[in-house]
């Protein structure tokens, strides 16, 4: 059986890595629930839970995510690579080079008003 998640698009896989295991600790006192998810269901819902573009990468780049020799953090930090990567490709984060000229630019404008609350 499958077991789907959706992964908000500001949450890296570590943070709901955590968050599944802290429901696992769970489940068994949950009524009719039945028996904790195996370490192999938690892995699959992490993959589930990443977008389609992600899925393409992985495949194309032939990782073993399912490797039982892998630990769920070494997997789970991979993933938050593609997804850091993938946003950067995407312009939804800027890269670092163009933050730090951001920051120049903006503690110069800073200076420039402050030069001229100085003149008068």
């Amino acid at each position: 059986m499958k077991r789907n998640l959706g992964l908000p698009t500001d949450q890296l896989t570590t943070t709901l890595l955590a968050r599944i295991r802290q429901f696992n600790r769970y489940l068994p006192y949950l009524p009719g629930t039945g028996n904790k998810f195996d370490p192999d269901d938690i892995r699959e819902m992490l993959y589930n839970s990443l977008p389609t573009y992600i899925h393409t990468i992985i495949a194309t780049s032939d990782y073993k995510w399912y490797d039982g020799e892998k630990t769920d953090t070494e997997v789970c930090s991979y993933f938050d690579r593609l997804l850091v990567i993938g946003s950067m490709a995407r312009g939804e984060i800027k890269k670092p080079a163009q933050q730090k000229q951001d920051v120049t630019m903006f503690s110069f404008k800073i200076l420039k008003t402050n030069l001229k609350v100085i003149r008068f």
